[in-house]
């Protein structure tokens, strides 16, 4: 391997395991507070305490948990282009293209670091 590779490869390296501990440690997160979110859901549809003003504070947050969903959404697009191109790698530039992304300045980076 030529030096300028080596060097890529280290970068490389060092910027994805970066990427995937920031990744573990989101999921992780979502994991504590998705079920905590969905408990308090059930707990303002059932309402068991009769809380006469838990539908004004359902109304009023909607947009926000709305928001939240799409945002997931969003990251859920690219989970799964991720295991697309992982399982079919002859997809790799169908998902490039349909998620908007471009990997060419990709050399250049890694190796300023």
């Amino acid at each position: 391997m030529s030096e300028l590779n080596s060097v890529r490869m280290t970068n490389f390296v060092k910027q994805n395991r970066d990427t995937m501990r920031a990744i573990s440690q989101a999921v992780q997160t979502l994991a504590v507070h998705c079920p905590t979110a969905l408990k308090q859901l059930a707990y303002v549809v059932k309402n068991p305490d009769a809380i006469t003003d838990i539908p004004t504070y359902v109304t009023a947050t909607q947009g926000d948990t709305a928001a939240l969903i799409a945002a997931f959404r969003d990251v859920q697009v690219f989970v799964d282009a991720y295991e697309q191109v992982r399982d079919t790698p002859a997809d790799v530039d169908t998902v490039l293209s349909t998620n908007g992304l471009d990997i060419s300045s990709m050399s250049i980076d890694l190796v300023k670091g």
